[in-house]
Order: structure tokens, then sequence, then C-alpha cells
């Protein structure tokens, strides 16, 4: 019985990573991926290709299902090379959403401890690219701060008030 609610709470574990994950990818990278326009944007922003990049890597082993179908969209971009690149990472993007999609029933009704805690391997390296990434663009923004508060910009509501008593 003790197997039993181990393999469960493994399990439920899986299911809170994988929920996890799509929260990362809903939040930090569909962000950062909207604030992408051209090749520019593309360098400034590398760590983001970079992180989807190992994502997949992580999940290479997780199959998608012949039913899932890829419909590539219609990409407008100012260069051959824009263009390559947004088709590359919706791809990726897609590929990792629908391993996540398939995820939670085949954790449910997966109840072999070996496919559980590969399982499991795998889910937290994903899950610490995102992490990393995600910390890595709370670095960025508390550099941006910095700046705009160094830039000159700053609003002191207090810089009248010089009271030597």
């Amino acid at each position: 019985m003790a197997d039993v609610d181990k393999i469960r709470q493994l399990q439920r574990l899986l299911l809170g990573v994988t929920k996890a994950i799509q929260a990362y990818l809903y939040d930090d990278i569909a962000t950062v991926m909207e604030t992408i326009c051209d090749m520019e944007d593309v360098k400034r922003y590398l760590a983001v290709v970079k992180c989807i990049a190992k994502v997949n890597q992580h999940l290479v082993e997780l199959p998608v299902p012949d039913t899932f179908v890829y419909d590539e969209p219609a990409f407008d971009g100012d260069s051959a090379e824009f263009v390559s690149f947004q088709r590359r990472m919706h791809y990726a993007l897609w590929l990792i959403h629908a391993k996540l999609h398939v995820l939670p029933p085949f954790i449910v009704n997966t109840d072999g401890p070996a496919q559980l805690v590969a399982l499991a391997k795998a889910l937290k390296l994903a899950k610490g690219e995102l992490q990393q990434f995600a910390q890595h663009l709370l670095e960025l923004d508390a550099e941006n701060d910095d700046e705009d508060d160094m830039s000159g910009e700053y609003d002191d509501d207090d810089e009248d008030d010089d009271d030597d008593d």
C-alpha cells in the first residue's frame, strides 16, 4: 500500500510541475516572445531562444501523438532571417505545448515507478531552465530600474526640505 501512496504522491507532484512549466510558458516566455519584432530583438533576447531549446532537449523523449498536427501560421517580418526565426520558435513552442498537453493523462495512467521517476527528472530539468530564465528577466528588470534611477529622471519630492533645526 505504501508503494501505491508514493506513486500517487509522485503523480500529484508531476502534475504540479507540469502546471508550473505551463505557467512559465504563458507568462515569462510569451511576454518576451511578443516583444521580439526583428533580428535586433532576437539578439537582445537570445536567452529566450536558448531556454526554449533547452526545455525541448529535456522533453525530447516525450512523444507527440499523431493526432496532433502542426499548422504553421503565416509569418511576416522585415527579413527572411527573421521569418525563419519566427518559424523555428513557433514550432519549438508548439512542440513543448503539445507534449505538456498530453502529459496529465499519461501521468495519471502511469503507475510504473521507473517511468514516473524518468519523467520527473526531465520535467525538473525543464522547469529549472524556465526558472533560470525567469530569474534572468528579474535581474534585467532590476538593472533597467537602476539605470532609470541614475538617468536624472529621479523625482525627489523632498528636495526643498532642507530644514536644519
